[in-house]
């Protein structure tokens, strides 16, 4: 299956995000079970360990310090996704940063990098729930916010409330390519797990249209965005391919649309032939 790319940085597409082992603040806890500590994380994990320690010391003084909130918030993101195997270890880590990050918006300190960090939380524990098998069940435009969903949350509502997070990023920063694109990744996922049968606003044909729009404004800010122009390509191309089997295999535009996004897909791979998932398309 043709999968997305998702822009990780709140600073940059080529940036890792700022951490919180860069800060003196942090909290103290004891490290997550089933660690990665190769030779060369080992030094990372300890700083991360340091940082949280100092996060929590500085919140034990003064709560409302959301400074050292938004560190240990990173610092538990950055465990669960890179220093954890196993995949409740992992969840866990993630859910617990998502609470950081809405208690940041509770204090009205709900910035670009807080909404941004908090979407790619939700994304990751959106992965965690599909491996889990836990991406099935109805879902409710209602009571989406995302610390009330997190206990019993189906893989789409995860998606749904990553897609906001994304999207208050964006209104936060207008310009930036990272949220845009990952906003569209987002309605990809939550068009992918939405019935063929829904209507009207929740209608996968919709959802998907607002996926091409995201990726569309992220590629008009930043012409060589390639995981932007990657991720429109796969989208159409996913759109067309529901539409030929459901509507009107004889449809000449199908082939069109076919060729199109074929044409974003190859164009992503001339921009940088040396990643991965590129070279899958060959």
């Amino acid at each position: 299956m043709i999968i997305g790319t998702q822009s990780r940085s709140p600073i940059s597409p080529e940036n890792p995000p700022a951490t919180a082992a860069s800060s003196g603040l942090s909290s103290s806890t004891t490290p997550a079970v089933n660690v990665v500590t190769t030779s060369s994380s080992s030094g990372r994990l300890e700083a991360l360990i340091r940082a949280e320690s100092d996060s929590k010391l500085a919140l034990e003084k003064n709560p409302s310090d959301t400074d050292a909130l938004f560190n240990w918030a990173q610092v538990l993101q950055e465990k669960g996704t890179s220093f954890t195997t196993d995949g409740a270890s992992r969840d866990a880590l993630l859910r617990s940063a998502c609470e950081k990050y809405e208690a940041l918006v509770r204090l009205d300190a709900g910035s670009y990098a807080v909404h941004y960090n908090w979407g790619v939380a939700l994304s990751d524990c959106a992965k965690l729930a599909k491996h889990s098998g836990n991406n099935q069940g109805t879902f409710s435009q209602h009571n989406t916010r995302p610390g009330n969903i997190l206990g019993t949350a189906t893989c789409r509502q995860l998606w749904v409330a990553a897609q906001q997070q994304y999207e208050a990023a964006t209104r936060r920063d207008s310009r930036s390519t990272q949220a845009h694109n990952n906003c569209g990744l987002a309605l990809q996922q939550v068009a992918a797990l939405t019935p063929l049968s829904a209507s009207g606003s929740a209608s996968r044909t919709l959802i998907t249209h607002q996926a091409i729009q995201c990726f569309r404004r992220a590629i008009y800010l930043r012409a060589d965005f390639h995981r932007a122009v990657y991720n429109l390509g796969t989208v159409m191309y996913r759109s067309t391919q529901e539409s030929y089997a459901q509507c009107h295999p004889s449809d000449p535009s199908e082939h069109t649309m076919h060729t199109i996004a074929a044409v974003y897909i190859a164009l992503a791979a001339a921009m940088d032939p040396a990643k991965e998932v590129y070279q899958m398309c060959d």
